[in-house]
């Protein structure tokens, strides 16, 4: 996913998309309805992150991995519908910070200060919605130990039927 991580990094940071007739889109919508649906996953994405990067068993995987999830819109107006999980994957950190405008350097460095303290650091989701050429990068801070936290290997089936069902906690 190298090149099209680069491409979606380097593209989130357009402020206009085209549509399929080369309309310039006014993204400001769009760009509000996901940080609402990121606000009303918070917790599934906290989850998400967990189990998808084994942090309870690999902490340093956070230092070095994203959750990358592609989402799409739907016809649902309200926002946990709004969007549907397309892909889920992973991609390398290192790939991303070959856009110095990212900001995943200030993340690593948050990271590198919360594991200096004891904690496991900051595991990234990366979201973005391609028709609308948006990426959001949403940062999960796990400062506690994971030793108590139960693994569940469906992570990945439990998140899309949950987004797909528009369940939020």
């Amino acid at each position: 996913m190298g090149a099209e991580t680069r491409e979606f990094v380097r593209a989130s940071s357009a402020k206009a998309a085209l549509d399929s007739t080369g309309q310039i889109l006014d993204l400001k919508p769009v760009e509000s309805k996901l940080k609402q649906w990121i606000w009303a996953y918070q917790s599934l994405l906290d989850y998400a992150l967990i189990n998808a990067l084994t942090l309870r068993t690999t902490p340093d995987r956070c230092m070095t991995e994203m959750l990358s999830i592609t989402l799409k819109q739907t016809s649902r107006k309200d926002v946990p519908r709004y969007f549907a999980v397309e892909d889920l994957s992973f991609c390398l950190i290192v790939e991303a910070l070959a856009d110095p405008s990212s900001g995943i350097e200030a993340l690593l460095e948050k990271s590198r200060q919360i594991r200096a303290e004891g904690g496991i650091g900051m595991a990234i989701a990366m979201i973005f919605v391609a028709e609308f050429r948006l990426l959001h990068l949403t940062p999960t801070v796990v400062r506690d130990s994971l030793e108590d936290y139960p693994t569940d290997n469906r992570w990945a089936f439990v998140f899309t039927e949950m987004v797909a069902a528009g369940k939020v906690h």
